[in-house]
């Protein structure tokens, strides 16, 4: 642990227990990040609620926090909605973002959708951006509001303006569907590099499917490749897929079906049926593996498990390759695989 950060933290203490109130707020955060001190949830929520009782309004919200997840202090929605509503008297957004989300879900109190919109206005007109997303994604879903893609895209707006990646991917995607604005991919790509940028996975994959496919954009598979694959290495699943497919037929990059073999196999493992179905092709026809009738069955079986129609048929044509004492083998060796890459991810 931190020299410097147990020294500070030894100061804040014993201002704290002299009834600052500031500092016990500061105690408070310091127990709840394990910053100079063990982390210790229950800790935290004693100096925070000492605080709170004395009139802080960030504390008030952090012992409502702790009383909505439960950190520290049995859960109590309503404790926590009274909490809340006091911090929010301190003007603080985040507090009116979590009072609409509770009547939005009827935690503490009763469901209310009027309550719910009232509450997100007041902190999205304060910046909260997830109290914008949570409107846009209301008006854009059109499930409790009625669906008005303008007003989803002017609160995705705002919150894509200060920098969120999730609402920049979002407008970019209805710049390139063209819900709520004229469809415009040049205005797409540039929302989607934005977020890409700030790496926002989902930016990078549609950025990828743009650059390959030349959806509004000049076609080019390297970019496409580039984008691909860091999108790839924050774990996204389709874009896994997608490097080792060019990696597998030389797209936007040299061929190289070890890399393919690795990048199928990653996917493979997350349950993408496709992925499962391609490490059965190269162990059928021996491409970057040794050929393996056995082992093509049994990814063909979990990718058909998946519902591939496709690893259905390849499989049934690979029956006439096995021996009869193979038979009891692959059906155990299948199942297993099914149990391991196919329910979890049902």
């Amino acid at each position: 642990m931190n020299i410097d950060c147990v020294k500070i933290f030894g100061q804040t203490l014993k201002e704290a227990r002299s009834g600052d109130i500031k500092a016990q707020f500061n105690v408070g955060v310091m127990y709840h990040n394990g910053k100079g001190v063990s982390l210790t949830y229950g800790k935290a929520f004693e100096w925070y609620l000492k605080a709170a009782e004395a009139g802080h309004g960030e504390a008030q919200y952090n012992v409502g926090g702790m009383y909505y997840e439960g950190l520290g202090v049995h859960q109590d929605f309503s404790k926590a909605y009274s909490w809340f509503l006091k911090a929010e008297k301190h003007g603080i957004a985040r507090a009116q973002r979590q009072l609409g989300i509770m009547y939005y879900y009827g935690y503490g109190v009763n469901e209310n959708l009027c309550k719910t919109v009232d509450w997100l206005l007041k902190a999205s007109n304060q910046g909260d951006t997830d109290a914008q997303i949570y409107l846009g994604s209301m008006y854009y879903d059109g499930d409790e509001l009625p669906q008005d893609y303008r007003k989803a895209y002017e609160w995705f707006l705002e919150s894509a303006n200060q920098g969120d990646t999730r609402t920049q991917n979002k407008i970019a995607e209805m710049y390139y569907h063209g819900h709520g604005v004229s469809q415009d991919f040049s205005k797409a790509y540039e929302w989607y590099v934005k977020a890409a940028k700030q790496g926002c996975s989902m930016a990078q994959f549609n950025l990828g499917v743009m650059k390959f496919y030349g959806r509004g954009v000049v076609q080019d598979h390297a970019e496409a490749f580039k984008w691909y694959l860091m999108a790839a290495e924050q774990g996204k699943t389709n874009a896994k897929i997608n490097v080792g497919s060019m990696y597998s037929k030389g797209e936007g990059v040299l061929r190289d079906f070890d890399q393919a073999y690795s990048w199928f196999l990653k996917a493979a493992s997350e349950g993408h049926a496709l992925a499962q179905r391609n490490l059965g092709v190269m162990y059928a026809k021996g491409i970057g593996v040794p050929q393996d009738p056995i082992r093509s069955y049994v990814w063909f079986s979990a990718s058909e498990a998946l519902g591939d129609k496709i690893s259905t048929a390849r499989k049934i044509a690979l029956l006439k390759e096995l021996n009869l004492e193979d038979i009891t083998e692959v059906q155990v060796l299948a199942q297993a695989y099914i149990d391991k890459y196919v329910e979890p991810f049902r």
